[in-house]
């Protein structure tokens, strides 16, 4: 029989609510693991987010593709590669920031290692909590936005 692949979630799925993987689970990836399968971490989460958690919790000795922004990265963690790399064109993030903008809502994108913020507000400190990456002002978002990113968020904290 040819090699199986099991894809997981991060968050509350394959971590559990406070983000730590269970010595349980990280066994029985080993098992499967061993069996010259394959797991395939899933988020919505930035890759570099997701990689820094697969990294945190040594899911790194895997066999293990990383699957980021809800499904618009794929990259081979053994290669580095991209499989799937699907962007947002820049004039598409500077519609969606203008229609944001017009409704009082947070958006931010992605650089390959950081947060492109519209404004250092009270959402983006929120969304930094789960993400845990660095985040930059952009001045007058979306300008300075250097290549398409791969996702954009639009954030309201309800009142």
């Amino acid at each position: 029989m040819g090699k199986k692949i099991f894809f997981f979630d991060l968050d509350e799925t394959l971590l559990t609510t406070d983000k730590k993987l269970s010595p349980k689970t990280y066994e029985a990836l080993k098992v499967w693991d061993s069996k010259g399968n394959i797991i395939a971490i899933n988020s919505g989460r930035p890759m570099a987010s997701v990689i820094a958690t697969i990294k945190e919790h040594r899911l790194d000795a895997f066999n293990t593709y990383a699957i980021a922004f809800d499904g618009a990265q794929v990259k081979d963690l053994h290669t580095g590669q991209d499989i799937i790399k699907k962007t947002v064109s820049l004039s598409d993030c500077a519609i969606a920031a203008k229609i944001l903008k017009e409704n009082h809502t947070h958006i931010h994108a992605y650089s390959d290692d950081s947060i492109l913020s519209c404004a250092d507000d009270e959402e983006i400190h929120f969304y930094t909590r789960t993400v845990k990456l660095p985040f930059r002002v952009l001045s007058d978002f979306p300008k300075g936005i250097e290549y398409p990113p791969c996702k954009l968020l639009g954030v309201r904290i309800a009142e």
